[in-house]
C-alpha cells in the first residue's frame, strides 16, 4: 500500500540500479521488518530490515556460496553469527563491523 505518496505494508521495490532488489515490508518508504534484499551478483539478504537497513537478524549469502546466519547492524555482520566459508572454514562467535570480535570457535575445512 502507500502512506503519503510512500510504500507503506508488503510488497516489492526496484531501485535505480537495476542491480538491487527488494521484496517484503515497508514503513513510510523504507524496507522495515521482514525481507529479502537481491544483489545483481546472485548474492542476497534474507531477515530483518529496519529504518532501511539490514539490522536484526539474518542471512546473508554470497555468490561464491559462503553465507553467515546472525546477527546485523546497518548492513554490517555485528553480534553474534555462524559465518560458513566457501572454502568450508566456519566460524561461530561475535562480530563487530564485520570482523570477528571476542570468544569464538573457528573449524578449519580440514577439520
Amino acid at each position: 500500500g502507500m502512506l503519503d505518496k510512500k510504500r507503506h505494508g508488503q510488497g516489492k521495490g526496484n531501485f535505480s540500479n537495476a542491480m538491487f532488489s527488494y521484496a517484503g515490508r515497508w514503513r513510510s518508504g523504507r524496507m522495515h521488518g521482514q525481507g529479502r534484499f537481491e544483489l545483481g551478483d546472485g548474492g542476497f539478504y534474507e531477515g530483518d530490515f529496519t529504518n532501511g537497513e539490514m539490522t536484526g537478524s539474518g542471512m546473508r549469502q554470497w555468490p561464491d556460496g559462503s553465507n553467515y546466519s546472525g546477527e546485523f547492524l546497518d548492513g554490517e555482520r555485528h553480534g553474534q553469527g555462524l559465518h560458513l566459508l566457501a572454502s568450508g572454514e566456519r566460524y561461530q562467535g561475535g562480530f563487530m563491523r564485520n570482523q570477528r570480535h571476542g570468544d569464538g570457535v573457528l573449524i578449519c575445512a580440514d577439520g
